[in-house]
Order: structure tokens, then sequence, then C-alpha cells
């Protein structure tokens, strides 16, 4: 049922700047609302929890600001920041995470500037990337009345054509490890966890009379040896007579 109000959703029905509204500010304390705290509102920085981190990509949500949304840049990929929880040794984490303290501590220089317009809302260009790669409708098919053929309003035109405010960019963290973990496939690293069964199987003891006391790769190689000796004596209407030394070398290979 929700989905189906979302995806009904016209562009008059859509609160832009929900902060605005007089329910919402009779809750927020006043000094919020200074406004050397509601600059701070429009900084593209990082958000600091300890050892999350998180971007505030308010580039991306112009229109709750009193701005027009343009054709937004690409996400900042830090899903590898995302993934830490503080675990695995004792770090000083102002240290180790230094480059993102330090967008925090310049975050009033990274203040976007944009025009704040009666008309909040998203630009045709927007519109129209969003209608290329976004996710338009929640409902299954079977609920929704086909509003597909709905065109973007006219008037989205009428608010201009916006670019994104200038801004520093920040290089993507994404996570990798899974990549990384699937690279080293088929290696000598991969095969690490292996290589003391082998060594086990070196140091066997052989159960044979001929063996040596040893089944292992020293076995294995008297065995071969055996074989090679034999083999290039043998004859092949005699084989009752060599099968002992066939015997004993299928007792040293085992």
């Amino acid at each position: 049922m929700w989905r189906l109000r979302i995806d009904m959703l016209q562009d008059r029905e859509f609160i832009w700047m929900p902060y605005s509204s007089p329910e919402v500010l009779q809750v927020v304390h006043p000094e919020a609302l200074e406004p050397r705290h509601t600059a701070l509102w429009r900084s593209v920085t990082s958000l600091i929890y300890f050892a999350v981190i998180e971007w505030h990509q308010i580039d991306r949500v112009l229109p709750q600001f009193g701005g027009v949304q343009p054709r937004p840049h690409p996400a900042l990929n830090i899903d590898f920041l995302m993934s830490k929880d503080g675990r695995g040794g004792d770090r000083w984490f102002p240290y180790a995470l230094q480059s993102w303290h330090l967008h925090w501590e310049s975050r009033a220089d990274h203040v976007l500037r944009f025009d704040v317009v009666a008309d909040p809302g998203p630009s045709y260009e927007f519109l129209e990337w969003w209608s290329q790669h976004g996710k338009r409708f929640l409902s299954p098919e079977m609920y929704l009345g086909d509003p597909r053929a709905v065109p973007i309003p006219v008037e989205v035109s009428q608010r201009g054509a916006e670019r994104v405010p200038d801004m520093d960019r920040v290089d993507d963290v994404p996570d990798r490890r899974r990549v990384e973990r699937r690279a080293r496939v088929g290696t000598r690293r991969s095969q690490r966890e292996w290589r003391w069964l082998d060594q086990a199987m070196d140091e066997a003891e052989d159960p044979s009379p001929r063996g040596g006391g040893r089944g292992g790769q020293g076995g294995r190689q008297r065995g071969r040896a055996s074989a090679d000796h034999h083999g290039d004596h043998r004859d092949d209407d005699d084989d009752d007579q060599h099968g002992p030394v066939g015997g004993g070398m299928l007792q040293g290979l085992l």
C-alpha cells in the first residue's frame, strides 16, 4: 500500500523542504537554526564516528535546502570505510584516518553556494537522467495504472538549467577485499593452508617391507626409479618373470 502511494505521488505533492514546516521547527532547538550552524548543513565534508566515515553529499539533495537539483556527479564510493568497526588492533583514529579528519576540520571551506529559489526541486536534466538510471516504480506491475506514460512536467524547464556547485573531488575508497580474495585463487598464497597435508604425507611411515621405512616423497621417488630401471629391459612376453618387481614398485608408490 505504501509503495503504491509513493508511486502515485505527483510533483506538487512532494515536500522538498520538510525542515521548513512549522511542525518541525517547533521541535528544533533555536540555536540549531542560527546562520553559523545552518551554513554547516550545506558543507560537503566527512562525518566521523570513531572508525566509521560517512560522506555528507548535499550536492545530491539540493532541493532540501531550497535549490534546484542538477544532474549529480558520481557518488563517492567509501564502502571499505563504512565496513570498519574499530576492531583489529589498537589504533588512534585521528592518526589512522587523518585525511578524513582534515576534511572535517576544514568543513567551513567546503560549503556549497547555490541559488535558493521559491520553487525548489529537480531540474529537467536531472529528471531525464533519473528516468534512465533510477528505479522509478516500487510496486508490482499488477498494481500500477501504468503512470509511465506521464511525461516530465513542462514547468520543470522553467526552473532553469543548474549545474553542480564547484567543490573538491575526493578519491574513492571501494571495498576490494572480495576481488583480492578471488585474485589469489590458484596461487601459492591460496595453497598455504594445504602444505601441512603434503608434509604429513612425506613423513608418514611406509607399511610395506620393501619401502625403506618412509612412504612419502622418498618412497615415491624410489618407486619411480625402480620402474625406470626395469622398464628399459622388460620384455612384453615375460610378464611373470618381472612381476615381483612391478609389485614392489606399486608398494613403493603406496
